[in-house]
């Protein structure tokens, strides 16, 4: 169990690394333009991702949609119902599926609109 944690955390940060060094060399100029939602600045931007001409981010555990060029398209997560603690991109559904709070997991779409909401159970040893 040890050696497979050891694999799974060495291919997170490989692919992790891969993926920031194209993003930051990706020699466009619009890269350096700073983010601004409904004219508030964004602070403290991390797990950023890139999906066609979208660009989500996370800043102070709520998840945004920009396009590529740093234009703010909507906020996808309310931070009085959802503290994000992660998120991936189904890019063939178009969903974005977001881990917060204890246990939840919620589906949006694109355009911000809640789908669902799941509570997972919790598995004891």
């Amino acid at each position: 169990m040890r050696k497979a944690s050891w694999w799974i955390l060495t291919l997170v940060l490989v692919v992790g690394g891969v993926f920031l060094y194209h993003y930051h060399n990706t020699g466009k100029e619009d890269a350096e333009k700073p983010l601004t939602a409904e004219g508030f600045p964004i602070q403290d931007a991390h797990d950023m991702h890139e999906e066609g001409e979208n660009l989500f981010v996370v800043s102070q555990k709520t998840l945004y949609r920009f396009n590529r060029e740093g234009d703010f398209i909507c906020q996808i997560t309310q931070p009085d119902e959802i503290e994000v603690a992660g998120y991936l991109v189904d890019a063939v559904k178009e969903q974005l599926i977001v881990l917060g709070n204890v246990n939840d997991i919620y589906y949006y779409t694109f355009d911000g609109q809640l789908l669902l909401k799941k509570k997972l159970k919790r598995i004891d040893k």
